[in-house]
């Protein structure tokens, strides 16, 4: 039963965003804050304009499910992905460190779902998922409704399965609840994660480094934009960068953390310093 749920999302999402690509033309769509779980952590600068995004990627194993993969690895598993997201207009870092810190949240997002670990062998895994949830912008009033789905491949190699190749397919849309407004997103991406021979004791864990590059390209065009300031249109954009992490991952209530991340993404005009919790790619 599982597996067959797990396929059907599979199934939908790649008939979701063949239909998203084929629609699309080069008519750019806003990069609205209600896909900034899915754009990901970052100040984005683009002709002089700044949009800052913070996710917050909590998640929870129910205890039945993390023992199965515990006795079983090619067992099919799942979690609930509890992701939030907080969005500051024209935040800057330098006046954190004056003390100038933000009161409040410009724009904010709750998506839960479900997400399934799939094993095809002890290399291969396969994850489709499901979110559906709210976002509300502060500023103006707005409530969307968001829902997303989508999958992912991850493909471990070297000593101890340490280094990973990471594809996924996922598309995401919004409509509004208080006004009449309405757009969907898709992308691919691909990256590899390869951990680099360096490890000590941090924490009472064993602790890792790794670097980390990544591609993605956009099915419809996404506008950055800062009210009165230029737009820019992205279709494709690459990031390299490193991340530092444990063995062991630290736990805050349902919240992991397995890795701190820092990366630099550029491509079509957009230059972004992206700061990434646990897998970056």
């Amino acid at each position: 039963m599982i597996n067959k749920l797990c396929y059907m999302v599979l199934i939908g999402s790649l008939l979701m965003i063949v239909q998203l690509a084929a629609a699309s033309d080069d008519d750019l769509e806003p990069a609205n804050y209600a896909f900034s779980n899915y754009i990901g952590n970052g100040i984005y600068r683009a002709s002089g304009q700044r949009v800052t995004v913070f996710n917050l990627p909590f998640d929870y194993i129910p205890p039945a499910q993390s023992e199965l993969s515990a006795n079983d690895p090619e067992a099919t598993s799942y979690f609930f992905r509890l992701p939030v997201s907080l969005g500051f207009y024209n935040f800057d870092f330098d006046d954190v460190i004056g003390g100038d810190i933000p009161n409040r949240a410009d724009t904010f997002t709750f998506v839960p779902g479900i997400e399934w670990r799939v094993p095809l062998n002890e290399r291969l895994l396969i994850s489709p998922y499901i979110d559906l949830g709210l976002g509300n912008n502060f500023s103006t009033g707005e409530q969307v409704m968001i829902y997303s789905t989508g999958v992912s491949s991850q493909y471990s190699w070297g000593g101890n399965n340490q280094h990973l190749w990471v594809n996924r397919l996922f598309y995401a849309a919004y409509r509004g609840l208080s006004v009449d407004i309405n757009d969907a997103y898709g992308a691919m991406q691909s990256g590899v994660d390869y951990r680099l021979p360096l490890s000590f004791d941090s924490l009472g864990r064993r602790s890792f480094f790794t670097a980390y590059g990544l591609a993605i390209w956009n099915f419809n065009r996404l506008e950055f934009t800062v009210p009165g300031e230029r737009a820019v249109g992205i279709n494709k954009n690459y990031e390299a960068g490193f991340t530092y992490g444990w063995d062991q991952p630290l736990e805050y209530g349902p919240f992991q953390l397995k890795r701190i991340g820092i990366g630099y993404r550029t491509g079509d005009r957009l230059k972004v310093w992206r700061l990434s919790f646990n897998l970056p790619i």
